[in-house]
């Protein structure tokens, strides 16, 4: 039981029997209770005061804070008390004093107590403690902080929205994601941000969201200057204020989006290369097989045609040079389908363009539909141009094929031969300047012309405006592979509404120039006029039809000739007497043992040995590549008898 004078006590409590009351009031309060004089000497403390600080009545009566509590913290309830006796009114404060389990928090309510003569003689204090709300509003605060470090920190753009849209709060990325400060969006919704095409998204976005469910969703988003982008959106459900709210965090994804559309565009390039690779080897293997036909068929026919010739029957020499010209059209189809679908680098001659263009004008005219109108202006006194005369064909069926397309099967399509001089310019495919004399090829039609961002890039393989399946995307590009590889140009004038004309550059030869070709060519005709041969050849070909052919060929020209079917038979033979033999003639593409091969293993033997190689197929060979292999000369199929008279004789005469 606490005991004070009985002067202090309130005039309730000055009758005997109302002090007991009283002090069992005060004793059993849940708030510590206490009385200071104005000397600061406690005249009262309730059992909780007591028992807090492990003390007893005699220990606290009639003491001041600095005999009861440590030093560093009675100033402070020094002053307060003090605060209270200036004021002459109750004061609240926060107060720590230590206690065993450590330094608690205490909200101090100290009023002044009166006299009967209303004078101020002591203060009274009820003090309830607050650590765990201190603690609790502390680990609320830090939290907070952390949230708003976190929140304004975080390189996502971050909102906190109501269930209906309304923004309560935005991040800094927030801000710059959209273009708005943080009052304009706080003033506005969250829709005004969403470009109309994602509005519905958006609402199920939001609706998923208030019936407490988690969503992630990609939109299109739009900034204040109007600009759209896409963006990815996480919406979390959270509670702000005990209301359900929104967390929404977003990302511009437009990078992510460029590159996944190139992702896609660059697969879908490896699936059009890898099927034309996939074509490319088909056609090599048809190639090879129709160019070994090719070869007994022509050859034989050729040398019927000797024979015919000197027996005088001119219409049967007539039949004969017919199924030989068909012969060459085969052979030339052939390595059209090779140029097609593997861009295999065709041999440049002279050529004079007017008479190739009028034949291939010919065949457009049969392959277009009859709607398009065509118009040619071709001068027939143009230079000789250097080209090959198949891939030339390929150009301008390429961009006949186009124009076709452009004009959407009807139209009119100008097709021009001329000579520029002094033409200056830049090259729309390749962007380098164009001076200088040049043959232009003209193909110009009257369809809806092209956009400035398709011109960009119309030249690229596999670039295509057209639907899926609709085409591969390499017409073009293989144009400007074919032209540049001839040192030539393209120029494009165009406008959107207006048609499209393609002027397709080409250097003229000089007159020196195309009479050495013409001269070239004479030459190798007459070497066939003369075709007695002596020597011993060896002939390998693993085709019975091809071998018996060059066989025969070669035995026409006086020649000794032994034909086997494989490598392995041939080296066995060569090997008894490796000096018997003056040339070896064999065909590239045999099974288990190569031409290169069995060339390479029978010149081990006898260095300097003369080989001719030929093959129908000749994707993976070039003349550099036979004569680092010590490889005389590469023919290909179906063989030229002419000029391989002519090989076989310069091999074979005298040194």
């Amino acid at each position: 039981m606490t005991t004070q004078p009985e002067s202090l006590m309130p005039p309730m409590a000055r009758d005997a029997d109302s002090v007991p009351v009283l002090q069992q009031i005060l004793d059993h309060a849940t708030a510590v209770v206490y009385v200071k004089d104005r000397d600061g000497r406690y005249q009262f403390a309730n059992r909780l005061f007591l028992d807090l600080f492990r003390r007893n009545a005699s220990e606290v009566i009639g003491r001041t804070d600095a005999e009861i509590f440590p030093p560093e913290i009675t100033a402070n309830l020094h002053r307060n008390d003090a605060l209270v006796f200036e004021r002459n009114a109750p004061v609240e404060f926060e107060e720590q004093v230590p206690q065993q389990d450590g330094t608690h928090t205490y909200l101090s309510l100290k009023f002044p107590l009166y006299n009967s003569r209303n004078e101020t003689y002591a203060v009274c204090g009820i003090s309830t403690d607050i650590t765990e709300r201190k603690t609790a509003e502390e680990a609320l605060r830090a939290s907070e902080e952390r949230y708003h470090t976190t929140f304004n920190a975080s390189v996502d753009g971050l909102a906190l929205c109501t269930p209906d849209g309304r923004i309560m709060d935005a991040n800094p990325a927030f801000c710059r994601l959209h273009g708005y400060t943080r009052e304009e969006l706080l003033a506005a919704e969250s829709f005004q941000f969403v470009h109309p095409d994602s509005h519905l998204r958006c609402w199920a976005f939001f609706e998923a969201a208030s019936a407490g469910h988690s969503l992630k969703s990609e939109a299109r988003a739009k900034r204040k200057d109007g600009t759209i982008f896409d963006a990815e959106a996480h919406g979390v459900p959270v509670h702000y204020g005990d209301e359900p709210h929104l967390l929404l965090i977003m990302r511009d994804i437009s990078e992510r989006k460029q590159a996944e559309a190139e992702r896609i565009r660059l697969e879908a390039q490896l699936r059009q290369a890898q099927k034309m690779e996939a074509i490319g080897h088909l056609t090599g293997g048809v190639a090879h097989d129709f160019n070994n036909i090719l070869t007994a068929v022509m050859g034989y026919v050729a040398m019927a045609q000797e024979r015919v010739a000197a027996q005088g029957d001119e219409k049967l020499d007539k039949y004969l040079e017919r199924a030989l010209r068909s012969g060459r059209q085969a052979r030339d189809l052939i390595q059209q389908m090779l140029t097609f679908s593997r861009g295999q680098r065709g041999e440049p001659r002279a050529l004079q363009l007017p008479p190739l263009v009028k034949e291939s004008v010919k065949l457009m005219r049969s392959t277009l539909p009859s709607s398009i109108e065509f118009n040619t202006s071709l001068d027939a006194t143009l230079p000789a141009v250097l080209l090959d005369p198949v891939q030339l064909e390929q150009v301008l069926m390429n961009l006949c094929i186009n124009a076709r397309d452009a004009m959407q099967g009807a139209g009119q399509l100008h097709i021009a031969l001329e000579k520029i001089a002094h033409r200056d310019g830049v090259c729309t495919s390749c962007h380098q300047p164009v001076r200088g004399d040049y043959v232009e090829l003209i193909v110009r039609d009257t369809g809806s012309g092209i956009a400035p961002e398709v011109v960009e890039r119309m030249f690229e393989p596999f670039f295509s405006t057209k639907e899926v399946g609709k085409g591969s995307g390499m017409g073009l590009s293989t144009v400007h592979g074919i032209v540049h590889e001839h040192g030539g140009h393209i120029l494009v004038e165009t406008r959107p509404g207006t048609g499209a004309t393609f002027r397709v550059l080409f250097r003229p030869m000089s007159q020196a120039e195309g009479k050495s070709g013409s001269e070239a060519t004479e030459s190798s005709t007459n070497a066939a006029e003369v075709r007695q041969l002596n020597g011993r050849v060896l002939v390998v070909d693993d085709e019975p039809a091809v071998g018996e052919f060059m066989g025969e060929l070669l035995q026409s020209w006086g020649l000794e000739v032994v034909v086997k079917p494989n490598g392995a038979d041939a080296e066995a033979l060569f090997a008894e007497n490796p000096q018997h033999f003056d040339l070896v003639v064999t065909d590239q593409t045999m099974p288990r043992m190569t031409g290169i091969e069995l060339a390479q293993r029978l010149m081990a033997r006898r260095p300097g040995l003369p080989v001719i190689l030929y093959t129908g197929y000749t994707e993976r060979l070039t003349d550099e590549q036979t004569r680092r292999s010590g490889i005389r000369a590469l023919v290909t199929k179906p063989v030229d008898i002419g000029a391989f008279f002519g090989l076989v004789r310069d091999i074979l005469k005298p040194r």
